[in-house]
Formats: C-alpha cells, sequence, structure tokens
C-alpha cells in the first residue's frame, strides 16, 4: 500500500496552491458569499468567508452548514445547534492559535469569530487521529471464530469490537463464545504449542474441564471429534485444531497456523513430531500516494522561491546568503526523504516463497522455541538439487531473518499484554464480612483488590485538572457512586464515599456514606447498590493495574444490569462508553436487558456516531436459538438493521396487546 502521511502533518509542510488543493478536498471552494445565509447589513467586517494568504475563513456556522464536505460534514454535523456551535468554538480557541477575524451583523449585539479551514481541518483529524489512537493502540481480539465448540455445531464467526453486547435467550449460546475466547487466549499465553489445557486459571469461569464437555455433542454423534479455535491479535491471525479422549483434560493441538505481517507459518503435530512449512513475501515497489505528491510539489514550490531569493542577495551578504544556503540543504533533505517513501512494498502473497521440514520429539515447545528452529533449520545445508523456489525462499528468508524476529517478539508481546478479566454476578447472599479467602464470591475479590489500591486516604484535590492517577482513580469511583450533575455527567446516585475496611487480617466490609453524612454497611443496602458497587470497584481497579504495564485488558461482564432498576440498567451504557472511550478497555458484556441496548442507541445519535460507522464502539450480536448469533448493526437513524427475536424488544408491546384483548372480550 501506497504511504499514508497524516493530513493533520501534512498541513504543516505544505502551502500556496498545494495548501488550497489539499483544502478543496475538504471545503467547497466553488461557493459564493451570496449563496451563505446572511443575519442581516453587515456593521463591520465581511460577511462569509475571506482569504488571508493561502488559507480562507469563515464562521463555524458557514462551515457546517454550507461550505464542509464529505466526511469533514459528517463530522460536523453531530454539532447541530447554537449550544453545541459554542462549546465546539470554545474548544478550538483553546487548542490553536490563529488571527482574530470577525464580522458583526446590525441585527445581532455579538461578534462572530472566523476560523481559517486549514485549523479546521487540523482539529477534525487530529480528533480523528485520537479515537484512533486509542482503538488502534488495543491490540486486541479483533474476532473470534470455532467449529463443534460446546452449543455450536458448525462454524461461527463474530467480529470484536470495543463494546459487545450479547443479547438472547436464556442457553442460546452467549457464554460460548466468551469460554472459546478465555480458552483461546489461554492456550496461547501458556506458551505450549501441542498441548490446550482445560485446566488452568480460568477453569472456574469456562466450567469446560473434559474435552467431552468441549466437544459439540452432535459433532461427537457425527464422529467430527475435534474442535477449531481461530483469531485476529492486532492484526497476527491465529488458527489451532484439537482432539482428545472424553475424558481428557489436557488435550492434543492438531494443526497450529500463525500468520504474521510478512510471514506465514503451519505446524502440524503428529506424536512427538513437528511438520512445519514456512512462507514469507516479497517486496515491490509501487506507485506514490497523492499525499507524498502534494508535500513534493510543495517543497519544490520552496525551493524555487528561495533559490530565486538566492540570487537577488548581494554576494556581500554572507550571513544571509549562508542562511538560505542553510535553509536550501534541508529543503533538498526533505526531498530526498520523499525519494524513498516512494519505494514501498506490497503484499507478494505466500504460496511462491515457503519450504517445510520435520522436527522429532518436539513436544511442549513455545512460539520462540518454535521459530528459533526455523531459523536454525534455514541455515542448514540441504539437498543441492532442490528446486530453485526453495533456494529463493531460503535466501530470502535468510535476508529477511531480523524482521522475522522482530514480528515474532513483537507477536509474543501482543499476547503478553492481552489481559481477560471477569466480573460475574453477585448470587451470594448479603454479608457484612467478605472473607478474603472466598475466591467465588466475585464482591470479595472487588473488596480486597480494590482494598490494595491504597486510595482510602488519599484526600482529592479541589481541581480535577491537578489529580495525579491515584487520585484520578478514586475521582472515578466517587464520581459514579454519586450523583449526576452538570460538571461530570456520571453517577449512579447511591452513595457520597465509600469505606472497605479491613477486619483482623481475614475479611473485608464495604461501607457506604449518604447525602446526610451518615454511613452504614453495603450489606444493608439494596442488591442493586450491591451490584453497583461490584461493577465500579472491580473497573477502577482494572484501570488502576493495567496503567503502567502496555496492558490490553478485556472485561467480560455477566448481566451486569441484575438487581437494577431499569434507569440504573440504561446508566450502564454510559459507564462502559465513558470507560472505553477514557483508558481504551474493551468490554464484552453478557445482557438481558432492554434498557442498555436502548440506550446504546440513543448514544450513538448524541455522539453523532452512526454517521461515522468505524468509530461507533457499539456492537450488539444476538443470539438467535433457531438461526444461530448475527449482528444487528446500527443505522444512521439509530435503528437496527435487523429485528431481535422474539421475546426481546417486542415483549413489553406483546404483553400490553394481550391485556388490550382481555379487556376488550369482557365487555
Amino acid at each position: 500500500m501506497p504511504i499514508k502521511i497524516p493530513v493533520s502533518r501534512l498541513l504543516s509542510q505544505v502551502s500556496g496552491q498545494a495548501k488550497i488543493k489539499l483544502l478543496s478536498n475538504y471545503f467547497n471552494y466553488d461557493i459564493n458569499n451570496d449563496d451563505l445565509y446572511e443575519a442581516s447589513e453587515v456593521e463591520y467586517g465581511t460577511h462569509g468567508f475571506e482569504d488571508l494568504g493561502d488559507d480562507r475563513f469563515a464562521s463555524l456556522y458557514h462551515i457546517q452548514r454550507h461550505i464542509a464536505k464529505g466526511k469533514l460534514k459528517e463530522y460536523l454535523s453531530k454539532f447541530v445547534g447554537t449550544h453545541k456551535l459554542l462549546g465546539l468554538s470554545k474548544e478550538i480557541r483553546s487548542n490553536y492559535s490563529f488571527p482574530e477575524v470577525k464580522v458583526k451583523y446590525k441585527s445581532q449585539d455579538f461578534e462572530i469569530q472566523k476560523y481559517p479551514y486549514s485549523t479546521i481541518l487540523k482539529y477534525y483529524f487530529e480528533s480523528i487521529e485520537e479515537k484512533e489512537k486509542i482503538r488502534g493502540s488495543n491490540k486486541s481480539i479483533s474476532y473470534i471464530e470455532f467449529e463443534n465448540f460446546r452449543r455450536f455445531k458448525g462454524n461461527i464467526n463474530l467480529e470484536i469490537g470495543d463494546i459487545n453486547f450479547f443479547v438472547g435467550p436464556n442457553n442460546s449460546g452467549k457464554s460460548t463464545v466468551v469460554k472459546s475466547i478465555l480458552l483461546l487466549v489461554s492456550y496461547l499465553k501458556d506458551k505450549n504449542l501441542t498441548n490446550l489445557s482445560l485446566i488452568n486459571d480460568t477453569s472456574e469461569k469456562t466450567n469446560v474441564v473434559t474435552f467431552k464437555r468441549a466437544l459439540n455433542r452432535e459433532s461427537a454423534k457425527e464422529g467430527r471429534e475435534f474442535i477449531k479455535f481461530k483469531s485476529q491479535i492486532n492484526k497476527t491471525d491465529i488458527a489451532l485444531t484439537f482432539s482428545g479422549n472424553e475424558a481428557d483434560s489436557s488435550l492434543n493441538v492438531k494443526d497450529f497456523e500463525i500468520t504474521l505481517p510478512s510471514f506465514n507459518v503451519v505446524c502440524s503435530f503428529t506424536g512427538n513430531d513437528a511438520n512445519i512449512i514456512l512462507r514469507h513475501k516479497s517486496i515491490i515497489e509501487n506507485t506514490e500516494s497523492t499525499d507524498v505528491i502534494l508535500l513534493r510539489d510543495s517543497l519544490k514550490d520552496q525551493l524555487r522561491l528561495l533559490n530565486k531569493g538566492f540570487h537577488n542577495i548581494e554576494e556581500s551578504a554572507v550571513k544571509e546568503r549562508l542562511a538560505l544556503i542553510d535553509k536550501r540543504n534541508k529543503l533538498e533533505a526533505q526531498l530526498k526523504k520523499i525519494g524513498i517513501f516512494q519505494k514501498v512494498t506490497e503484499e507478494k502473497g505466500f504460496e511462491d516463497l515457503e519450504f517445510s521440514f520435520s522436527l522429532k520429539m518436539f513436544t511442549q515447545k513455545s512460539l520462540g522455541i518454535l521459530f528459533t528452529e526455523i531459523l536454525r533449520r534455514n541455515k542448514l545445508q540441504e539437498d543441492v538439487n532442490e528446486n530453485q523456489n526453495i533456494k529463493n525462499s531460503r535466501a530470502h528468508l535468510e535476508t529477511s531473518k531480523y524482521e522475522f524476529k522482530r514480528e515474532i517478539a513483537s507477536f509474543e508481546n501482543d499476547i503478553d499484554a492481552l489481559q481477560i478479566y471477569h466480573i460475574g454476578t453477585n448470587t451470594g447472599s448479603q454479608s457484612t464480612l467478605l472473607s478474603i479467602k472466598d475466591k467465588q464470591n466475585p464482591l470479595a475479590i472487588a473488596a480486597h483488590d480494590y482494598y490494595q489500591l491504597k486510595l482510602q486516604s488519599i484526600v482529592l484535590a479541589q481541581d480535577s485538572k491537578n489529580d495525579d492517577f491515584d487520585d484520578s482513580i478514586k475521582r472515578f469511583v466517587l464520581n459514579w457512586l454519586g450523583e449526576e450533575n452538570n460538571e461530570t455527567k456520571v453517577g449512579f446516585g447511591i452513595a457520597q464515599d465509600i469505606k472497605v475496611d479491613m477486619i483482623g487480617g481475614e475479611a473485608y466490609t464495604i461501607s457506604l456514606k449518604d447525602e446526610k453524612g451518615d454511613w452504614s454497611y453495603l450489606a444493608d443496602r439494596g442488591m442493586g447498590s450491591v451490584q453497583l458497587v461490584l461493577l465500579i470497584l472491580s473497573i477502577a481497579t482494572i484501570i488502576k493495574n493495567t496503567e503502567n504495564h502496555n496492558s490490553t485488558p478485556i472485561i467480560l461482564v455477566e448481566e451486569p444490569e441484575i438487581n437494577l432498576h431499569p434507569a440504573l440498567q440504561s446508566k450502564l451504557t454510559n459507564l462502559f462508553y465513558k470507560v472505553n472511550r477514557a483508558f481504551g478497555i474493551k468490554f464484552i458484556i453478557e445482557t438481558h436487558s432492554e434498557y442498555i441496548i436502548r440506550k446504546s442507541q440513543l448514544m450513538g445519535l448524541e455522539e453523532g456516531l452512526f454517521n461515522q460507522p468505524e468509530l461507533n464502539p457499539f456492537r450488539v450480536v444476538y443470539f438467535d436459538k433457531e438461526e444461530g448469533p448475527y449482528e444487528m448493526k446500527y443505522q444512521q437513524n439509530g435503528k437496527f438493521d435487523r429485528s431481535f427475536g422474539k421475546g426481546f424488544f417486542n415483549e413489553a408491546d406483546d404483553i400490553a396487546y394481550q391485556i388490550h384483548k382481555l379487556n376488550m372480550a369482557k365487555r
């Protein structure tokens, strides 16, 4: 693919006609001022747009309504209304510097600020880049695919977004998807290519301890006694096939395949032997991108003007001539780099460059050992009569072995960084004392983990902007426990403060402070408060623990709406959205709550997410018992592209209709 220079950076590097050409891709330069809305006669300034140098200025209203086009127009469409435009204006002025250009109409008692097109475009692209940075930095799971696993006989493939809602009847397969992710990640972290263990740290969450319980029953009857998993982690694809005897808890991996950016490795395991095929890509030249051409042309224009100015300087003006020479050298260096950029890579494919070999006694080996063996094996003297493709392949691998090692190391780092967390439902009885040893009680685990953060003694600063990270974690907890206000726009309204105290080194108590300043045990509150405290403390702990560890957290949440009033259920969507946007944490949420889903539709419209599908973090998958799982895609109007199965959105309407029918019959 051609190299793509970010437009936000390109804007600062181009000028003159090249800059105007770039801006014209996003702003309508053919429009006339007469076509723009005029509030009244102008008191001072200029109506509409006006040019200053190679930039053009206009009001936000005119840019949004008449001048912006394409993706920029779609983006600005979410700032409809005076209040939202004023908020956008304040944000741009606080982050960018540009000349003051204003106009005042006689019918209005205020001035209207005009904004340079280049600044609006920078703001747009830097906003997009920041969101993409959050999403892109999440070196996480892109999709999960499996076959013959648990409830599903056939092949199931589901994309994984930032905030995933799994909806459907009981026993429809929602937890099967969660278990497949847990088992796959556990296998990759175990770094034993030949075995997949069902007895590990995730056993309590998966409850799949033998091959018989993992294998789909119908597949077993048909003799299809294997399970396949496939996924993608940070653009690296992984696939494995495994099997075993009914009572086995350590399963044999039959095939393992990994596709890196430049290499593909397939391993087939037979007994203690491994048969390996290695394929890799070649490099060819490609054409230059439009952005590279724009930058190159701009640099050439600057160099031409500089040379013209150089000849007009007297030879006696040595200092001025030296300054221009230095500037010319820098421009020429940039042009040289552009020449290098024009040589870019394109994938040719794997089929022409490959070789295979076998390894004896390959048991309980990691990826790192496998790749070391591949590189070592490549150096061995092979049959002189081997075909030319194999010779070329070996030569190419030898020249690119550092790239090979780098891609392997990068993938292993991605696996180490991938962290899966599980927040279950609190099904135990309400108890004041939460035992440290109780690993079956999610609330006891949450209390222990939060207590270890040592946030109790922190006194929050008056100005939240001065918080350090520990302060911000405590503020996060208090904001979500407290009442919603205009500043935070968050809060479930269940407490003003929280304390987690240790009792005798054996147990914890959790206390909440109400609006009157009185403290009471959480166990004396309703089950809804217990559920919210569990969620908030668990998420806060995960945020803190993944702060400085280059981690990529995915939180699996099981029925978070349990015991919650409908209004609080809908606020859960706000919680997941804000945590994802602020900390890059992904969520996979099993839910039966119509209110959570409805709120995601409303939030998408309010935030303009459905006008830019690539930035929409929400993904809804409905698990139909007959049809299987299918994605419910959001449309621009906030509605879904297809219907939920019977008994979800329509259940309340169906009951109301039955009541109406019965009442009519009585008449």
